[in-house]
């Protein structure tokens, strides 16, 4: 059923009862035959009398309410007092009747209104010849059943009304009913007592009728044209906020919005429109609001022009001549009469004002429109429609600027391209290239894939701050490649060769990391590989990277290092359980040089040990101190691949914790998978040699590597630490909250410690607190810190959290 129709039937079952229980009251007061004085008053006079009380309606507005005074309890009094008999009933209800014609309502609210008067005027009546059967004007007992009958009609009616109210909008409070009723009854007790007056003279001072009527002839007049003067007032006031409303918008939605809640509360109405065919193909506006605050897009080409209610105005929105589109106003507050011609007008003086602010919007939208077609065609390749190598270079600037993690920029070319471009068709060949674009932003984070030119293509990698990351993260990238591509019925395959080049957040040129890409990929050409990472002696700058190494050479040597450190916590409660050591290195000409860059230089020239050595005995002295200083935490150093292969690691570790007067369960050595796999059996032996030391081991980047449960059920390690770029993921990835959850179920059944590095926002911390993993570390509470700044924030941090628990 249309929800429009279920209010028109509760009203038409609600108008049956209210019929059914005047026609019982009657047939109570009646038993089907006269009852009372004689007809003193011809039917005619009822009518007209009762036409003139409904007529005389002075409206009182309260918001969206109004408290109607009406003059029809003084029609009534008179009808019980001088025409009661068996067509009281049906003269009162054609007098009311007569006067509802002429109002546009729907018939079903005609047909209520009808019926609740007749219900009103039958219980008067009843309770009237009840309370005094052989009526007689002037004596008081009289006088209090007139007044008795039209109260007690009126709570009648009252009521009835408030059901249906109740019916209609489902939400009618028992507050809000008990106000309706008390006020509706002191409006009518108080115009009774003009109606007993009335009675009174005329049965005993006739002559006192005459200055009575011009009195209330005087007050009604008087209050209708102050009524109106507060109306006119009321509008000029509306229109002058309407235009104030208007005015300052500058965006067309939220003007649109704006125009249709304010026509809709100046016109005190339930429902405005606004219809707005929009310029150059684009979809028309067409949007409604609702007193119950409901705001709703409609299909402008599947519902009306106008809304479908009986009392509704709708005017065309022009500006300089031409029409910008149409507002409409419909179902006027039930205490309101119609819509009249100066609501016409009203609604005409907003469509003006209106369509002057609607023009100026849509003007400033094509202008921006315009713009922003230019700023793209400059911005993209005009084949594919993706980025070209220009918004590339600004798209790897930004995230340089604005991020704290690395990325890389991989760069690929179509093998065989020009092939099939010249024994195909350029058609053919520009709908491989959309292909290609599509495939490539299946595993591209953000859409930062673009074309360079002809058959090249580039790719933003965002998040990742390893090569191993990027190289993963680069052929997760060029996998869709592989499968055939199947144009005009033909099966297509296609080779590439790809360079990757990674840089930091921070640091660098992004345009010169687009060409360390170039650079590679020509060197994946020249090999005829599929992949090839940015090596410094792939080019001229190779001088660089010995002088580098020279460097860090010297800095091991001399200690000159940075160690900082980053905080491991626990979710559940803030506290601080450890920390973990990261080398940095400041370089005194190049400045900061990032981990990525010189430990793999380390690695290669044969530093690592000695690298390894100084940041473990600086990271075990400085935990010492924090110990001392009362502070319970461990301290976690990571182990480069090589390490795990040098059977002396043991006795070396042994020594740096006596020294520095640690007991071995104080360290934490963080191990990766492909370290393990480097040699299985020499670094099973260390690790299971460090295990009965009693120093924690720890599983890193787990998640990224091999991952199986074999090598997670025998390698003798303490705890698993998940890797970020599953946590990073949190809270609003699906698949990183199903493998996050179960790898810390999974990892709590084998009985490991699990943590998780990369916790950035308090969302993926709650979440990983309620799954109860045991340690969390990520920039959301730190970022590493040298070693006085990390007890700045130790001390800072443990006052805040022993503040909470207090």
């Amino acid at each position: 059923m249309d929800e429009r129709q279920r209010p028109s039937r509760r009203l038409l079952v609600t108008c049956l009862l209210v019929a059914g229980l005047g026609t019982l009251a009657v047939l109570l007061v009646h038993g089907g035959s006269q009852v009372g004085r004689e007809l003193t008053l011809p039917v005619w006079a009822l009518t007209v009398a009762m036409a003139c009380g409904e007529a005389s309606v002075i409206h009182l507005p309260q918001r969206r309410h109004s408290l109607a005074v009406s003059f029809t309890p003084v029609a009534l009094v008179a009808g019980l007092a001088f025409a009661s008999g068996p067509w009281f009933v049906p003269a009162a209800a054609a007098g009311v009747a007569a006067v509802l014609a002429f109002k546009r309502q729907s018939p079903t609210k005609k047909l209520f209104n009808i019926a609740n008067a007749a219900l009103d005027v039958a219980v008067a009546q009843a309770v009237f010849h009840l309370l005094d059967g052989a009526p007689d004007a002037a004596t008081w007992r009289t006088s209090l059943a007139l007044y008795a009958a039209v109260l007690v009609g009126a709570a009648v009616s009252l009521g009835a009304l408030t059901a249906v109210m109740a019916l209609a909008t489902r939400s009618l409070s028992l507050a809000a009913a008990r106000r309706v009723i008390v006020t509706g009854l002191v409006l009518d007790g108080a115009t009774g007592c003009v109606g007993l007056l009335v009675v009174v003279l005329t049965t005993t001072a006739p002559v006192g009728l005459a200055p009575l009527s011009v009195l209330l002839v005087l007050l009604l007049g008087g209050s209708l044209a102050l009524n109106r003067l507060d109306m006119r007032e009321r509008r000029l006031q509306s229109l002058y906020r309407f235009t104030s409303a208007v005015g300052d918008i500058r965006d067309t939605d939220e003007l649109a919005w704006t125009i249709l809640r304010e026509a809709r509360d100046i016109l005190h109405c339930d429902v405005a429109e606004l219809r707005l065919p929009m310029p150059n193909d684009l979809p028309a506006l067409a949007l409604r609001v609702g007193t119950d605050g409901t705001s709703t897009v409609l299909d402008p080409v599947t519902e009306g022009d106008a809304p479908a209610e009986p009392d509704a105005m709708s005017v065309a929105l022009l500006s300089g001549g031409k029409e910008l589109g149409t507002l409409s106003v419909a179902a006027r507050w039930r205490f309101l009469h119609s819509f009249s011609a100066q609501d016409l007008m009203l609604l005409r003086g907003l469509a003006d004002h209106a369509a002057a602010a609607l023009h100026g919007t849509l003007l400033l939208d094509q202008v921006r429109r315009e713009a922003a077609e230019r700023e793209h065609q400059a911005l993209h390749d005009s084949v594919t429609q993706l980025p070209n190598r220009r918004a590339l270079g600004e798209t790897a600037q930004r995230w340089a600027l604005e991020h704290d993690e690395g990325f890389a920029v991989l760069s690929l070319d179509l093998l065989g391209f020009g092939g099939i471009n010249d024994a195909l068709g350029q058609d053919t060949g520009d709908l491989l290239l959309h292909e290609v674009g599509r495939r490539l932003l299946w595993n591209s984070a953000a859409g930062h894939v673009a074309r360079l030119g002809n058959d090249e293509f580039a790719v933003l990698v965002p998040d990742v701050a390893t090569l191993r990351e990027a190289t993963l993260a680069a052929r997760g990238v060029l996998r869709p490649l592989a499968e055939p591509f199947a144009l005009h019925g033909l099966t297509l395959e296609v080779r590439v060769n790809a360079g990757l080049a990674l840089g930091t957040a921070g640091s660098g040129d992004p345009q010169a990391l687009l060409q360390k890409a170039d650079i590679a990929l020509a060197v994946a050409k020249r090999d005829d590989v599929e992949l090839h990472l940015y090596d410094l002696a792939d080019d001229a700058r190779g001088a660089r990277r010995l002088q580098l190494v020279s460097d860090l050479r010297l800095a091991v040597a001399a200690a000159t290092l940075e160690v900082f450190y980053q905080p491991k916590l626990d979710p559940r409660t803030g506290r601080v359980t450890g920390a973990e050591a990261l080398a940095r290195w400041q370089h005194p000409a190049e400045g900061f040089v990032p981990p990525d860059e010189f430990i793999p230089l380390a690695e290669h020239a044969g530093l690592i040990r000695a690298l390894t050595s100084s940041v473990l005995r600086t990271a075990l002295n400085a935990c010492a101190g924090w110990r001392a200083d009362g502070h319970d935490l461990t301290i976690a150093v990571n182990l480069s691949p090589r390490m795990l292969v040098d059977e002396h690691l043991p006795e070396q570790i042994e020594a740096a914790l006596f020294e520095a007067g640690l007991p071995p369960e104080v360290l934490v050595l963080e191990i990766t998978e492909s370290a393990v796999m480097s040699d299985v059996q020499i670094a099973r032996r260390v690790l299971e040699t460090l295990r009965l030391m009693g120093v924690s081991l720890s599983l890193d980047d787990y998640g990224t590597g091999h991952s199986s449960l074999s090598y997670l059920a025998t390698l003798p390690v303490n705890e698993i630490k998940l890797d970020k770029s599953f946590t990073l993921g949190l809270p609003y990835e699906p698949a990183a909250l199903a493998i996050v959850r179960s790898t810390i179920a999974l990892g709590h059944e084998l009985g490991l410690t699990v943590v998780a590095e990369g916790v950035e926002e308090d969302g993926a911390r709650a979440l990983l607190a309620d799954w109860e993993c045991d340690v969390v570390q990520g920039y959301y509470y730190s970022r590493p810190l040298p070693a006085s700044g990390f007890l700045a924030w130790l001390d800072a941090h443990a006052d805040a959290v022993a503040a909470i628990s207090r």
